[in-house]
């Protein structure tokens, strides 16, 4: 049964931060690209033009996408307190862990996030440690052949998943229990 909660509530936290990262980085990307044709003069589009736009493009995007799924880490685990997942809920408790916080601001999540942030960390630096490890042994996988940031992200999630049944046993503010 509660199985069913982490799954649930990875599936929920997975599109969430899917969706803010990617569509925030996306927006972000066009103004900055749309910002630097204008500041150029708005010439007209021609091949050259469009190629340029694109490659500027594609070089803020990843950059863009990689602070936006930092926020987006922090903003969508907010959005995961106080929702019913298959019978269960998280809550988080104030600090002297009286009493349950009904309404979850930012502020009430940054230590908890932190710690969780921690423990994504170094799920993604073990999952690279073993596939690096798995490349050498079979000698297949070059570091710089594979890795880029849609496998980060990829391992991102995996980390995610792996750690937030270990968050409320790592941080005593968040308590697991029926709705």
């Amino acid at each position: 049964m509660m199985r069913k909660f982490w799954v649930r509530l990875w599936i929920y936290w997975a599109l969430w931060v899917t969706f803010f990262s990617l569509g925030s980085a996306a927006v972000l990307d066009l103004l900055l690209s749309a910002t630097l044709y204008i500041l150029k003069g708005m010439p007209a589009l021609n091949e050259a033009v469009l190629q340029a736009l694109w490659d500027i493009g594609l070089f803020w995007f990843g950059i863009l996408w990689s602070v936006t799924l930092l926020f987006g880490l922090l903003i969508v685990m907010k959005r995961l307190f106080g929702r019913c997942y298959n019978g269960w809920h998280m809550q988080l408790l104030t600090c002297n862990n009286a009493e349950v916080i009904e309404h979850v601001l930012l502020a009430d999540v940054i230590k908890p996030w932190r710690k969780w942030l921690m423990l994504l960390i170094w799920g993604v630096a073990l999952q690279i440690l073993m596939l690096v490890g798995i490349g050498y042994m079979l000698q297949i996988l070059l570091l710089q052949e594979w890795f880029n940031i849609y496998v980060l992200y990829v391992m991102v999630l995996i980390s995610g998943f792996l750690s937030m049944p270990l968050l409320p046993n790592r941080c005593q503010r968040i308590q697991v229990v029926p709705c």
